[in-house]
């Protein structure tokens, strides 16, 4: 009979104190996690100061593996892995003193995510409310093929460095389009790509797209592909997929965090009919964790605007 949560999590870290040995403290905490609120993690700090940063090892995370078949011994030893190939890479230290903006302003980006799902972590940061969702900041700590690692800017950081949340989404901004530059690919490409990978065939494409014009529907996101739906507030993004797509009324659908697919108003799509599908995609695939929206949003070129597009009575 398998262990509930609380007996998994004391097993488990018993089993981390005798791998760790003494010169460990092995103990957990609750963190703010985006779109789940607070999460309990294993927490590993190194006593003799040798490493100053651990890994985040999310317990729920450990349970569902276990839960999965993973013995104890097996995941305590992943976690000490886990820790030793990763510890001393991710140290704040690398980029200076954190409370000292000088320092730090450089590494400033921004991301979005869903306003109601982390009304509790707001309260704690500085962010924007837009339409739905919310704009929150983060520092760079370190980037590499595996990813971005970052921390989240708190309000106590934004008062110690004495400037405005305006300033910060400015600097934020003008950082994202050096840091983490807008990529954008029709979707008739990304098809092509993947049937000359073999990943898909071209019935499947038939079936699944015919009757939509995938030469005027793209994906947008940023080079790393990582928290990339941000890069439609990018300046002058959306005017060039105007351009690009030679209309003058967008579709926005928020496909993740990751990615918006933004296409014309003029394909014959009514915002209700796209809201469908992206409610279907949320709900088969995309994780809780990744989750940004449900609506649909607009944007006009004459007016510069971003606009929820079932509520807004801007329809095509």
């Amino acid at each position: 009979m398998a262990m509930s949560y609380r007996e998994f999590r004391e097993e488990l870290l018993n089993q981390l104190r005798s791998i760790f040995g003494e010169n460990y403290e092995i103990g957990t905490q609750t963190v703010q996690k985006v779109n789940l609120g607070n999460v309990e993690t294993f927490r590993i700090f190194d006593k003799t100061g040798e490493k100053q940063q651990s890994p985040v090892f999310y317990g729920r995370k450990l349970y569902e593996a276990y839960r999965s078949g993973a013995g104890l011994e097996v995941l305590a030893q992943d976690v000490k892995k886990k820790y030793e190939m990763t510890g001393n890479e991710i140290t704040v230290n690398l980029i200076g003193d954190v409370n000292v903006l000088e320092e730090i302003k450089e590494r400033l980006i921004f991301t979005v995510i869903n306003r109601e799902k982390n009304r509790e972590l707001l309260k704690e940061i500085p962010h924007r409310d837009f339409l739905d969702f919310a704009v929150i900041y983060r520092i760079v700590v370190k980037e590499s093929w595996e990813g971005v690692f970052s921390m989240r800017v708190s309000n106590g950081l934004l008062e110690r460095w004495g400037i405005t949340e305006e300033k910060l989404f400015e600097i934020a901004r003008k950082n994202m389009r050096r840091r983490m530059p807008v990529m954008k690919t029709s979707l008739a490409d990304m098809m092509q790509s993947l049937m000359g990978k073999d990943m898909i065939s071209q019935g499947d494409v038939s079936e699944e797209c015919e009757g939509r014009q995938l030469q005027r529907m793209y994906m947008v996101t940023n080079r790393k592909k990582i928290n990339g739906f941000g890069s439609v507030l990018y300046p002058d993004v959306l005017e060039e997929m105007c351009r690009i797509l030679q209309c003058d009324r967008l579709y926005i659908l928020p496909s993740s965090i990751h990615e918006a697919i933004v296409m014309p108003q003029d394909l014959g799509m009514s915002p209700e009919e796209l809201q469908g599908m992206v409610k279907n995609v949320n709900k088969d695939c995309v994780t809780e964790e990744e989750y940004l929206s449900d609506s649909v949003y607009g944007y006009s070129l004459e007016t510069t605007e971003i606009y929820i597009a079932s509520d807004s009575g801007k329809e095509a």
